[in-house]
């Protein structure tokens, strides 16, 4: 299997790395070819949000995949890219802090955001994933998987609930080195992309649940799907990857495509 970042773009500005990879796609380019930016004029997130972009200071990246799947199994792609940022935020946080020190929190949000929490503190959005699919007579003919994650940025919008990588460390901490975490990340994309192809879904679903911010906990989630809401507890993940919400009444619903946007008595993200 190719290496992903094998062939690597580096652009200083461009209007979102998700474009430049989605053209590089139609244009035939190869599986493993990354995209990264110093900033992004319109970044973008799920849901057609805005993704805050400054220059030089966060990872701005996209991975072309041409994947021999079905579209159905598409969303499995998202796990794995959020199992593979949460696991290269936690070596990141283990490397600057030594192997033996308790290192940041770090969760999944279900089903594209990261969150980080230093010790005492309650958890922020630090990065998302945006899945971007191109199919042509029923098959995908590639996916492009767009991660935006803060690393070193120390202030942010008063709308965002945001954190960064360096932010979790101490403001006493020196910049990361952006390739460095790059390099990680795309290391853990491929491990658990070439996991899911041939192992199947289980793993990826028991590394993202155990991840997993929210998941078995007391206190309920508001779970918004469109012009719906539900609200229960979370109780894990389906076999195809859907978020089980046991509400009040004890049903159990299966959300396909949706987003927490409320924990508690905390604000939305």
């Amino acid at each position: 299997m190719r290496k992903f970042g094998g062939t690597w773009q580096h652009i200083p500005r461009c209007v979102s790395t998700n474009d430049e990879a989605l053209k590089l796609g139609r244009q035939g380019a190869p599986e493993g070819i990354v995209v990264t930016a110093d900033v992004q004029t319109q970044g973008r997130g799920r849901q057609g949000r805005s993704w805050y972009s400054p220059p030089g200071e966060n990872l701005y990246l996209s991975l072309l995949l041409r994947p021999e799947l079905p579209p159905m199994r598409a969303p499995f792609l998202t796990l794995c890219a959020g199992v593979a940022l949460a696991e290269a935020a936690l070596h990141t946080l283990r490397r600057e802090t030594g192997m033996n020190a308790e290192p940041a929190t770090v969760k999944l949000k279900w089903p594209n955001d990261l969150l980080l929490a230093s010790s005492g503190q309650s958890p922020r959005k630090a990065g998302g994933i945006l899945t971007e699919m191109v199919c042509s007579g029923g098959r995908i003919d590639f996916v492009v998987i767009g991660i935006g994650c803060n690393v070193n940025s120390l202030r942010f919008p008063d709308e965002l609930t945001a954190t960064s990588l360096r932010q979790v460390l101490g403001l006493g901490q020196p910049p990361l080195l952006l390739p460095s975490f790059a390099s990680e990340l795309l290391s853990q994309l491929q491990l658990w992309y070439e996991r899911f192809l041939t192992a199947g879904t289980d793993a990826v679903l028991r590394a993202f649940e155990g991840h997993a911010a929210y998941l078995g906990a007391a206190t309920p989630i508001t779970v918004r799907s469109g012009e719906q809401q539900l609200t229960g507890c979370a109780l894990g993940l389906d076999t195809d990857g859907a978020l089980l919400v046991q509400d009040a009444a004890q049903q159990v619903h299966r959300v396909l495509a949706g987003e927490i946007v409320q924990h508690a008595t905390q604000p939305s993200e």
